[in-house]
């Protein structure tokens, strides 16, 4: 008996007793909410039959006759009856900005202050994988800006490192002023545009 799980967007699933691209009789697949609530899709699909989970919490069995039971799980239910098994999930990604001065590869004082408990919580994630992506608003040349974008995600990279996390685990893109979170005409001091942005899983 074949079967397949099939994600869509982002999503979060806990798949029990068996392998997600095989169902065999007794699996259950549950469609996790991501940190904000929110879900995208499964298809559990067996038999050319496909169930689409898209609610929070909601469950798809394969019985031993192959067939496929949807259900409303309650979220304490879950939490509860699952508890080892979510406990074992990575940690969920997560995006963090650090904001620098004007053409400094230096950090604001309040980004300062945030990047210690910002990147000590990333330190600590087991097997943590980190791309750090460094911007500039669009005083100065293009040239400059993409040097100084650099420079500001060494920044952080030598602070993660000396936390203890490997630098093969670092990825790191240089965007200078070519993606601007706020659009502004060339020339123009924009401090939201002056940014390192750090993703973590």
């Amino acid at each position: 008996m074949r079967g397949l799980v099939r994600a869509a967007a982002a999503w979060v699933a806990l798949v029990l007793a068996g392998c997600a691209a095989a169902p065999s009789s007794g699996d259950r697949v549950i469609l996790l909410p991501n940190a904000g609530g929110g879900v995208g899709a499964i298809a559990v699909i067996q038999n050319d039959r496909e169930t689409l989970l898209t609610a929070p919490y909601t469950s798809a069995t394969l019985d031993r006759r192959g067939s496929v039971h949807a259900e409303q799980l309650e979220a304490a239910d879950v939490r509860s009856r699952y508890a080892r098994e979510l406990s074992a999930l990575p940690p969920r990604p997560v995006t963090y900005f650090l904001y620098f001065e004007p053409d400094s590869p230096l950090p604001t004082l309040a980004s300062q202050r945030a990047a210690g408990p910002i990147l000590e919580e990333i330190a600590r994630r087991p097997a943590v994988e980190v791309r750090l992506i460094g911007h500039s608003d669009k005083q100065g040349e293009d040239a400059h800006n993409d040097t100084l974008s650099l420079t500001r995600a060494m920044w952080v990279r030598t602070r993660l490192i000396a936390l203890g996390v490997s630098g093969f685990r670092i990825d790191i893109d240089a965007e200078g002023e070519r993606r601007p979170a706020i659009a502004t005409p060339d020339g123009v001091d924009e401090a939201r545009n002056r940014r390192v942005e750090i993703r973590a899983r």
